[in-house]
C-alpha cells in the first residue's frame, strides 16, 4: 500500500467515524426529553422498591453472617443457580456435622442469601417462616422448600 493510499484509507475511516458519531449524538438529543410527572413518580416508586430490596438483603446477609459465626467453626455452601439450589456444609462449635439443602420453587426468584439463610435455618432447627415472606415468586404458593436438613452427631471432624 502506498502512501496514499494509506491516507485515503484513513480519510475514509474518520469520515465515517465522524458520520457515525454525529448520527449517535443527534439520536441521543432527540432522546433528551423531559419526563412527564407520572413517569417521574413511577421512576421513584421503582427505586424505592429497588432500595427497599437491597436493605432487606442486607439485613438477611447480616443474620446469616450472625449465625454463621456463632454456630459454626468450618463452613461451605455449594451454590447452583440453574437448579436454584442451595448445599451448607457446617461443623459447629461442638464438632458436630451438619448438613442441608434449600431448593427455590418454580417461580421464585432465586436469591443466594435467602436460600444460605435458610439451609442454615433449617440444620439449627429454626423456623425460617421469618424469611420466606422476603421471597419473590410468581406464584400463590410460594417459598423455598428444606429439601434436607440434619446433623451427624457422632462425627468430629479435625483439621488436616
Amino acid at each position: 500500500m502506498s502512501r496514499i493510499d494509506s491516507y485515503d484509507a484513513l480519510i475514509y475511516v474518520l469520515e465515517n467515524t465522524k458520520w457515525k458519531t454525529m448520527k449517535i449524538e443527534k439520536e441521543n438529543v432527540e432522546m433528551k426529553r423531559t419526563p412527564s410527572k407520572q413517569q417521574y413518580e413511577e421512576a421513584l416508586e421503582v427505586i424505592k422498591k429497588y432500595e427497599d430490596r437491597q436493605s432487606d438483603l442486607a439485613r438477611l446477609n447480616k443474620e446469616l453472617g450472625h449465625l454463621l459465626g456463632n454456630n459454626f467453626n468450618q463452613i461451605k455452601f455449594e451454590v447452583n443457580k440453574s437448579k436454584k439450589e442451595i448445599t451448607f456444609t457446617g461443623v459447629t462449635k461442638e464438632g458436630k456435622l451438619k448438613l442441608g439443602k434449600s431448593t427455590a420453587r418454580s417461580g421464585d426468584k432465586f436469591e443466594e442469601v435467602i436460600g444460605k439463610l435458610i439451609a442454615v435455618k433449617a440444620v439449627l432447627g429454626m423456623d425460617i417462616k421469618d424469611v420466606e415472606k422476603y421471597i419473590e415468586s410468581d406464584n400463590l404458593d410460594t417459598g423455598w422448600g428444606v429439601i434436607t436438613a440434619g446433623s451427624i452427631n457422632n462425627i468430629t471432624l479435625s483439621h488436616i
